[in-house]
């Protein structure tokens, strides 16, 4: 498995992007909502001890930490347990290492992956997976523009 601060530079901040742009990234979008579901539904916070969900109050910085570590281990558990071509794995792997918590536009509609019940998830397999849409009870935590 990656070490999850292998490629963390406190000095560098990456962009953030909004929502719907984030959504059309099917690898990212699906592995940052898969990460999200396991991160939340995980038990207490391992930085600051408080339940989830709701949500801990710890910083973008420490939850996208997690984020991306448990973004890893699915791609990790994947390949250990699927044939993946190289290139799926580039992929999949890259998505990974580039999530970012994105931030909701407030001044647009709201979007349907804000307000739709149910989430449909690109795989690495080219199947896709329906799930309960976490990001429901957060959408009033996201960052706004």
């Amino acid at each position: 498995m990656s070490d999850s601060n292998a490629s963390f530079n406190p000095f560098i901040v990456d962009p953030r992007i909004e929502i719907r742009t984030f959504q059309s990234n099917e690898e990212g979008f699906s592995l940052f909502t898969q990460a999200l579901i396991n991160l939340f539904t995980g038990g207490p916070c391992s930085e600051c001890g408080q339940d989830r969900p709701p949500p801990c109050l710890c910083s973008l910085e420490v939850v996208e930490r997690g984020l991306v570590k448990e973004a890893r281990e699915i791609i990790d558990n994947l390949e250990t347990g699927e044939q993946l071509s190289p290139d799926t794995q580039q992929v999949w792997r890259k998505a990974a290492d580039d999530i970012h918590i994105p931030y909701w536009d407030r001044s647009a509609p709201v979007p349907p992956v804000l307000s739709d019940p149910k989430l449909t998830l690109a795989m690495p397999d080219g199947s896709t997976s329906v799930v309960d849409n976490i990001l429901l009870p957060l959408r009033d935590l996201l960052p706004s523009s």
